[in-house]
């Protein structure tokens, strides 16, 4: 019975360090370094285009997670506006599954996004495509996004040089996305 109860403790012991261990991992600069290299690498590999990101950051407590200066360039003249310029996502996690590494997304707040399309006079556009390799992998679904609530403030949208602001507030937001290397072309479907 003796050896029980130790081996009960060593495991609670254990137990105990490892969330430890998982907590010290999370609040770590190495942590947030991976998480940024991470998110830069497979919106490259998935768009095609070149991706920057200034900082990543995650707060625990909350599960929420936050990207500042993500910047998505596509076919555009490097001294033109990139694709896509977003000065803060905020997201609010939740988790769903331990186990199966299931994550949904409880909210979404985009402060200042701008996107600038380009129609060139051939008629081709500034949207990057995935990568050869990438297209073989995300060619069933290149985005399946659920939100609890969404909100985008501050948003221009920039049409062969007419500036247009927006904003989107709503709930239960609903986004497949896919590519066509055929067309080439993005397909999606939305609702909120």
């Amino acid at each position: 019975m003796r050896w029980l109860w130790r081996g009960i403790g060593l495991l609670a012991a254990v137990v105990v360090l490892a969330v430890l261990a998982g907590v010290f991992v999370v609040r770590s600069q190495w942590f947030f370094d991976y998480v940024k290299t991470r998110i830069v690498e497979e919106a490259r590999r998935a768009t095609g285009g070149q991706v920057e990101m200034e900082r990543f950051s995650f707060d625990w407590t909350t599960l929420q997670a936050r990207v500042d200066g993500f910047t998505l360039r596509g076919k555009e003249a490097a001294a033109d506006a990139p694709l896509v310029r977003v000065g803060s996502v905020t997201l609010g996690l939740k988790v769903i599954s331990i186990f199966e590494r299931s994550v949904d997304l409880r909210s979404l707040n985009v402060q200042s996004p701008a996107v600038n399309i380009i129609i060139y006079p051939d008629g081709t556009n500034n949207f990057p495509g995935p990568d050869e390799g990438t297209r073989k992998l995300w060619s069933d679904q290149l985005l399946n996004l659920k939100i609890g609530a969404y909100d985008i403030a501050g948003g221009v949208l920039t049409y062969n040089n007419r500036k247009v602001p927006f904003e989107a507030h709503g709930e239960n937001l609903r986004v497949n996305m896919d590519y066509d290397a055929a067309g080439p072309a993005y397909r999606g479907e939305f609702s909120s």
